[in-house]
C-alpha cells in the first residue's frame, strides 16, 4: 500500500481523500489517471524550455552563448546548467563544444589554415581550437587533417584541405 501524502505532500493527501470518496473502482482509477496525468503535463512544460535551447545549441553552435539562453528562460545561469545537465547529462558549455566538434567533423573542410577553421567554427583562436580538438579526439588537429587528407586520397577522393 502506497502512502500518497509520503509521495505528494498535500496534493497526496488530497488524491487519498477524492479517492476515498469515490462510488466505484472505476471512478478511483479515473481520478489517479487524471492526477499522474496532471504531473506528467508539469513536468513535460518544465523541460519543454530547456528542449529548446539544446535544439537551438545544436542547430546555432558558434552563434548562441549559454548565458543568453539561460536569460531567455529567466534563470540563473548555475539554475539553467542544472537543469540542462539532468536532461543532457552534460553540462552546457561541454555540450556546445561537443556538437562544435561535430560540426566540424561532419562538414567539409576547404582550407587548411587551422585559425580560419577554428573561427568557422566558432573558436576564439587557433590555441582553443587545437586545445578542444586534442581532448575531444585525442590527435591534434594537424595530425588529424593530415591523416584525413591520406585516407581521402587512398580512396581516390580529392578533399581540399
Amino acid at each position: 500500500m502506497l502512502d500518497m501524502r509520503a509521495l505528494c505532500g498535500k496534493t497526496g493527501e488530497e488524491l487519498e481523500e477524492k479517492i476515498m470518496l469515490a462510488t466505484n473502482n472505476q471512478e478511483r482509477v479515473s481520478i489517479a489517471i487524471r492526477f499522474f496525468e496532471s504531473l506528467l503535463k508539469n513536468i513535460q512544460s518544465e523541460n519543454t524550455a530547456i528542449c529548446r535551447s539544446i535544439k537551438t545549441l545544436s542547430n546555432n553552435y558558434n552563434l548562441v552563448s549559454v548565458n543568453a539562453l539561460a536569460n531567455n528562460h529567466y534563470l540563473s545561469l548555475r539554475q539553467f546548467e542544472r537543469k540542462f545537465k539532468e536532461l543532457t547529462g552534460f553540462a552546457p558549455q561541454k555540450f556546445l563544444r561537443i556538437v562544435r566538434f561535430n560540426a566540424l567533423l561532419t562538414k567539409p573542410i576547404l582550407n587548411n589554415r587551422l585559425i580560419d577553421i577554428a573561427l568557422d567554427f566558432g573558436f576564439y583562436d587557433e590555441a582553443h581550437f587545437s586545445r578542444d580538438f586534442k581532448e575531444l579526439s585525442g590527435l591534434s588537429p594537424k595530425k588529424y587533417f593530415k591523416t584525413a587528407y591520406k585516407a581521402a586520397s587512398d580512396r581516390g577522393i580529392v578533399q581540399v584541405l
